[in-house]
Parts: C-alpha cells; structure tokens; sequence
C-alpha cells in the first residue's frame, strides 16, 4: 500500500480561505496574460485513503449515484493518473459539497470551457457550483456559464494541480460561510465508471486558455440574470446552511440526464 508523503489524513489544510475575496487589480490582469500553469508533483504522490469496495458503494448510495454506475476502489492510482476506460475520478468532499451524479449540464459546461476533469476541481469549487446551481433555480433563470463566469473567477489552488473558484466582489458578493478548513480532501476519492461517455473531460489537462479565463460580455438578458441572483436574497447567501440535500434535490430535479436514469436520492 502506498501512503501519502505530502499530505496525511490526520492533517487539517485551510482550503479555499480567500474564495470569496476580489484578486488586486495586478492579480487579475496576471490571470488573463497568464494562465496559471498547475503542478501535479503533490497529486503524483497522494495514494486514496478509500482502500475498500464497500467503501466506496456506501458513498454513492449515501449520495445518490444511479445503479448505472459502477465504482471502484483508486487502488495505486492517483486522481491524476489516466482513469480507467470510461471512469472520472471522484473525491468524497466534492460529493459532501453538492457535486451530483449524473453531471449537471451546467456543471458540464462550467468543466468544458475551463477544460477541467471534475478531479482537478477542489471540494469548496464544487460547492460554490452548487450553490450557484441552487440560487439560480430559487430565482428563476437558467443555470449560465456567462453569469457564473460573471460572479466567479478560476484560481489555481496554491500551485498543486487543483482549481477553485473566487468572488469578484467588484461585481457583488453572492454567497458566505464556505468552510476554510478540510481534513483529509486530496486522499478522499475514487474512481466512477459509465458505460456512456462522460460529457466533460477525464483527464487532467494543462493551463486554461487566456480566453476562457477573461472576464465575459454578459448579453442584456443575461444582465438582467445576475441583478435577479443578487436580488433573490438581498445579501449573500450563506452556504452552510443553503446546501440543504431539499435545496440540491430541487435544483437537480431539472437535470434530464438525472431523469433518464431515475430519480437521485440525496
């Protein structure tokens, strides 16, 4: 059995603890001239802390995976490595954050554009779709990349191969409460195979495009989305409490890749 040399389970990492906060004016043009170029060198030693079968099918019964899925233990692979044919990697606390299965279109879009596989994603990143996902359906109007783009830029997670996302509070602050201390994330995941193609990436790439890091042209429409998302609640919402498995349910109900495979349970 291999261990982990960079990062235990018995340790406490702060994750996340700016993603609410707006880069400096020098950050964000960095970010744009730049894209940020990720290090795999932490994931490439991190072996899975879920070593069992029953491991794993506890937490995708616990999570609503559809029996269509087929898990499996990470054995000596690492999130980074090539999934097995048909599989993404899957990390127990982006499970724990509001990451779904099957994927949510928008969170396939949101993967796509980036070009991200749903591992290179930290925990807190999927928690902040989620709650985007969930705001949106509160407030009526359509789950958009443009508009999340809009609220939200895409940071490399300290240099380690991961991603996150962080608040432009220059545009309005939409959500609170993230937890800024994880224990144990980077070794909590496993691999989810589908006889169909995953619609998004599996493997981890290079650095996003300068493009797909810009700021979006919002059109008027989708304007008038993101002044109905601030208004929904009249002040930041506070995810703690807003990721209620009734608030995921409701807003996943509307997933049709969801619906031909039956009802998620959450």
């Amino acid at each position: 059995m291999h261990s982990s040399s960079s990062s235990s389970s018995s340790s406490v990492e702060i994750i996340d603890a700016d993603a609410f906060s707006s880069p400096s004016a020098d950050d964000a043009a960095a970010a744009v001239d730049s894209p940020p170029a990720p290090s795999r060198s932490i994931a490439d030693r991190i072996a899975s802390s879920l070593r069992t079968q029953e491991a794993v099918d506890a937490l995708c019964k616990k999570h609503g995976v559809p029996k269509g899925f087929a898990a499996r233990p990470a054995g000596d692979l690492r999130a980074c490595s090539t999934p097995p044919p048909g599989a993404v990697c899957v990390y127990k606390d982006a499970l724990e954050a509001g990451m779904r299965v099957p994927l949510h279109p928008f969170a396939c879009d949101v993967l796509r554009h980036f070009g991200l596989a749903p591992s290179e994603v930290t925990p807190n990143g999927w928690r902040i779709m989620a709650g985007f996902l969930v705001l949106s359906h509160h407030a009526g109007v359509p789950p958009s990349l443009a508009v999340f783009r809009h609220f939200f830029k895409l940071c490399l997670f300290k240099s380690n191969g991961w991603y996150h996302f962080r608040g432009k509070d220059t545009v309005g602050l939409l959500f609170t409460g993230m937890p800024t201390h994880l224990k144990g994330w980077k070794e909590g995941f496993f691999f989810l195979s589908s006889s169909a193609p995953w619609p998004c990436q599996v493997r981890w790439g290079g650095p996003p495009s300068k493009s797909s890091i810009a700021d979006p042209v919002l059109t008027g429409e989708e304007e008038k989305w993101a002044a109905k998302l601030l208004d929904k609640h009249r002040a930041a919402v506070d995810l703690r409490t807003y990721l209620t498995e009734s608030n995921l349910a409701a807003a996943f109900s509307s997933n049709p890749a969801a619906a031909a495979d039956g009802p998620v349970s959450l």
